[in-house]
């Protein structure tokens, strides 16, 4: 702790350009020496948020003790399983053609920590560019969307969420089904207010609760043009068909007459996942020797 304020205090006082250049250097350093700290505590606080029953009174300690143990096998087996299914449910995406994983490898990590505020949150994670993790690269909860990889260093990364966003996402909405019958492709926005993305669309058009929102490419594959103050992201091909959200509601919008609200919410709250898969492309630099 005195290291760190320490290397905090130096670099508070050198210019903004010097210190941001090796504060981007020291913070992963910092992450590795507090990551023994900050595992157990960010696992704790995503546990407790859980509401997980006291334990029973009168336990002795070696009760305890053989609780503890059954309990670490379990959080060992939560966590394969998890790492398992993200798999499956992305093999299957990209079976039924709705992803396109070519030439993409997973790498599954362990969220460390989570800085920033509700609506602008970035995440930890413990995989860095020693195991091929670099600035850009998209990351994933399985089928639905986390967000992308901002910066890397040797053993730790930071992730972006969609809901820390300024621009909007280009998606196409359509029922849960493999053959889709219908869409609407357009633009989302996300509301940091309401913790949830909206769009306006023509009241004619068939869109219901219910409905997923898949992210789309580029603006330049579909004509559309993305609304004022924002563009598409420009996201590349692994992202395309990942989860952004459910349509849960419709409101009415402004102008009722002609549109609808409609609500896109994610489908699990990414501000506290345990485990995420990064989508690693095969002609991505190899890994650095340990």
């Amino acid at each position: 702790m005195g290291l760190t304020v320490i290397l905090l205090i130096i670099t508070s006082q050198l210019p903004g350009t010097a210190s941001a250049w090796l504060w981007s250097g020291l913070r992963h350093f910092k992450d590795v020496l507090w990551s023994p700290m900050s595992d157990p505590l960010n696992a704790l606080s995503v546990s407790l948020r859980g509401g997980s029953a006291p334990l029973p009174a009168g336990m002795d300690q070696r009760t305890l003790a053989d609780l503890r143990y059954v309990r670490q096998l379990e959080a060992e087996l939560d966590d394969a399983r998890q790492k398992v299914e993200q798999y499956e449910r992305l093999a299957g995406m990209a079976k039924a053609g709705q992803v396109n994983l070519q030439g993409v490898r997973f790498l599954s990590a362990r969220v460390t920590a989570w800085t920033g505020r509700p609506g602008v949150t970035a995440l930890t994670i413990n995989k860095g560019t020693r195991q091929g993790v670099e600035p850009g690269m998209i990351v994933t909860d399985g089928i639905n969307l986390v967000g992308r990889v901002v910066d890397a260093g040797g053993a730790t990364a930071y992730v972006s969420l969609i809901t820390s966003l300024t621009a909007p996402l280009e998606v196409r909405i359509v029922p849960p089904t493999m053959a889709a019958t219908r869409q609407w492709p357009g633009y989302v926005q996300f509301d940091p207010n309401r913790q949830i993305f909206w769009t306006s669309v023509e009241i004619q058009q068939p869109v219901d609760v219910g409905d997923l929102a898949h992210l789309a490419g580029d603006a330049s594959t579909t004509g559309l043009s993305p609304p004022t103050g924002g563009t598409a992201g420009g996201w590349p091909p692994e992202a395309w068909g990942l989860i952004v959200g459910r349509v849960t509601r419709i409101e009415r919008d402004a102008d009722p007459l002609n549109f609808k609200r409609v609500i896109v919410e994610p489908m699990v709250n990414l501000a506290y996942l345990t485990r995420v898969v990064v989508l690693v492309p095969m002609e991505a630099t190899a890994p650095a020797p340990r």
